[in-house]
């Protein structure tokens, strides 16, 4: 069932901005603008002879905002990684309308796998990593429907399809992210404790004299 995992994951993020972050601007502005993707995203409007989601526009609004605020330096690697991204996620949904059978699990979880592994590939930071990944699938879908729509005449542009994979995405990516977190806390966490040992030791030695 499409939409599953994004409403899934929309509803988790919205419980964990809500009830765990402080309370700021940003945590504000985070759950508005979850909630209109969640509101707006199973809303179609006819352009020409397809459909466009208007949680697909919506998400690459706020995408393009982003975009606007990296540095013109950098600029140039996001925009090659986004379409190394968008033609990845086409070609491998092209490839499965002739051969399905490349679908060896669900279509969305390998999906997933081709976002997630190109971009962590090509981004070191986590947040670039997450910006990419949502950019690149954003316009893979673009790339996909243009090309569907020569061959079924149309296409439902930001389906709940490709949602599930953007939800999988920034969740995986997200948990990439937290799993690094902790292991560095930890990581100087028994670092200290070695150390104390030491500082202590001193510290008598220091008495002593």
């Amino acid at each position: 069932m499409e939409g599953v995992y994004f409403y899934w994951i929309g509803w988790i993020y919205i419980c964990i901005v809500t009830f765990f972050w402080n309370k700021t601007s940003l945590r504000t502005a985070s759950a508005i603008f979850l909630f209109i993707t969640l509101i707006v995203s199973p809303i179609y409007i006819p352009v020409f002879s397809s459909e466009v989601s208007l949680g697909f526009l919506f998400l690459i609004g706020v995408s393009y905002g982003f975009i606007s605020q990296v540095k013109v330096m950098r600029l140039l690697h996001i925009v090659i990684a986004v379409l190394a991204v968008a033609a990845a996620y086409a070609t491998f949904q092209l490839v499965a309308i002739y051969d399905p059978v490349v679908h060896l699990i669900d279509g969305r979880l390998m999906s997933m796998a081709i976002v997630v592994c190109l971009s962590c590939m090509l981004a070191g930071k986590w947040s670039l990593r997450i910006l990419i990944a949502v950019v690149g699938l954003l316009h893979g879908e673009l790339l996909y429907g243009l090309a569907a729509i020569q061959t079924f005449t149309s296409h439902a542009f930001g389906s709940f399809y490709v949602l599930d994979v953007l939800a999988l995405s920034t969740a995986v990516i997200g948990g990439g992210w937290l799993l690094h977190m902790l292991s560095e806390h930890v990581g100087e966490w028994i670092k200290q404790r070695k150390e104390q040992p030491i500082r202590n030791m001193i510290a008598q030695e220091d008495r002593i004299e």
